[in-house]
């Protein structure tokens, strides 16, 4: 049953509200809608094509995100929801830049590596090595910056935030799809909303063939515009 909602706060009948779905199901995907866009309006948020097609996505029940509050008031997560994809949308990977982790490095490993690698300077190679984990970490959403910039004006939005569950990119006729980058980085999660709906699939590199896949993608966006050279451009244009 449906939360009565007057247009502020739930009536007062116990029921209550703590998740987006709930929100989004209490007060309607139009009234949401509304909510939305003048939060938008009142802190400088744009609102386009872009954000409303993610928007609606995230209304449907299948896909909306796991945002949570503590106040029993569905516009709190209305606007909840209009943050972290404006914050994410403002905060790209490809404006940080590259550091090393901050975790400790157990120097019991030089060992290890001396024995294969021979008179080599150690620090080197273990600081690469910790930039390249960094840089691994950072890849899923430099692919998906790179893509969104190739593919915005075919109409093609990315869910920045992760503000549709378990999907990347929307089309403005509705299509969904999830990226990974690489064959073997998928979880459980992803892999199952998949099973019994319309959500199609790509990843970037073949970890066991050394390939990539770029042709399976612009198979389904319907253009050539994303490939590697494209990629490794926009890499080339990180900070260093």
């Amino acid at each position: 049953m449906l939360c009565p909602y007057n247009g502020g706060n739930l009536q007062n009948n116990g029921c209550i509200i703590t998740s987006y779905i709930e929100a989004v199901a209490a007060i309607g995907k139009e009234e949401a809608k509304i909510i939305a866009m003048n939060f938008a309006k009142q802190n400088n948020i744009k609102w386009d094509e872009a954000i409303s097609t993610i928007f609606s996505a995230s209304c449907d029940p299948e896909f909306s995100p796991n945002f949570k509050t503590k106040q029993n008031k569905p516009s709190a997560l209305i606007e909840k929801w209009v943050q972290r994809y404006s914050s994410a949308l403002n905060n790209k990977a490809s404006s940080k830049l590259l550091v090393e982790p901050k975790t400790k490095h157990d120097d019991a490993m030089d060992f290890l590596i001396s024995k294969y690698l021979g008179d080599v300077d150690i620090a080197d190679v273990i600081l690469g090595h910790r930039l390249y984990m960094s840089s691994e970490g950072m890849s899923g959403n430099l692919l998906e910056e790179y893509i969104s910039c190739q593919l915005y004006n075919l109409g093609w939005y990315c869910a920045w935030g992760s503000t549709v569950r378990s999907v990347d990119f929307v089309s403005v006729s509705g299509e969904k799809l999830q990226i990974k980058s690489r064959n073997t980085s998928e979880n459980s999660s992803s892999n199952k909303i998949r099973a019994d709906r319309d959500i199609k699939h790509w990843w970037r590199f073949n970890a066991h063939t050394g390939n990539t896949n770029w042709v399976a993608l612009q198979e389904i966006v319907g253009t050539d515009c994303v490939n590697e050279q494209g990629f490794r451009a926009f890499l080339s244009k990180m900070p260093g």
